[in-house]
């Protein structure tokens, strides 16, 4: 269940925050107008935000993978390495797409209460759709259709648990934050921006 809902959860929280503040909330700060004053190109400033996000969710995670074969080690859990690394690189890949998602829509608005409106709140529909699907698990009919509507169900965590195939749901889900990513960098530096 840990990596299920609570991965997912938890670095929504970080991605929809962080992600409001890198271009939609600067340019609502007027910190952008500053910025973009100096001989920088908008892409020099996307593409530094981008790697900034990546990076970050990159060294979390690195850091949660070295933690649990670390705790996995010393208590003795049982728990086999490939797995606990597999299971971190699918959070990984959850939160990137979700992360692209907030940049997606933090690249298209200027202001961050529009980013937050758009990026924000379908990351937590996606997030509270799997919570409402994850009672089908406990018995309740005529849940199982509603995991289907929210991109978490490619973060697979029982197959992976179980060797199963799950790397296509991954790739889907890497996919799509590549193309977010893409989109929020080409839709800032095309738009108009109210400096």
């Amino acid at each position: 269940m840990f990596y299920g809902m609570l991965v997912p959860a938890l670095s929504a929280i970080f991605i929809i925050i962080v992600g409001n503040k890198l271009l939609a909330g600067q340019v609502d700060r007027g910190s952008m107008a500053y910025l973009l004053t100096a001989p920088v190109r908008r892409l020099t400033v996307t593409l530094t935000q981008t790697l900034y996000f990546i990076g970050a969710l990159v060294v979390t995670f690195g850091s949660m993978t070295v933690t649990s074969l670390l705790v996995n080690h010393y208590a003795e859990a049982g728990f086999a390495k490939k797995i606990l690394v597999e299971l971190n690189f699918g959070a990984l890949v959850i939160a990137f797409a979700f992360a692209g998602i907030m940049f997606l829509a933090s690249g298209v608005f200027n202001l961050s209460k529009l980013s937050l409106g758009t990026g924000g709140v379908l990351i937590l529909a996606f997030i509270l759709l799997a919570v409402i699907a994850s009672f089908a698990n406990y018995g309740v009919s005529g849940l199982d259709d509603v995991q289907h509507l929210t991109i978490i169900s490619l973060f697979d965590y029982k197959d992976m648990a179980q060797g199963d195939a799950w790397q296509g749901k991954l790739a889907i889900l890497g996919g799509l934050g590549a193309v977010c990513f893409a989109g929020g960098n080409l839709a800032f530096n095309q738009k108009d921006l109210p400096l």
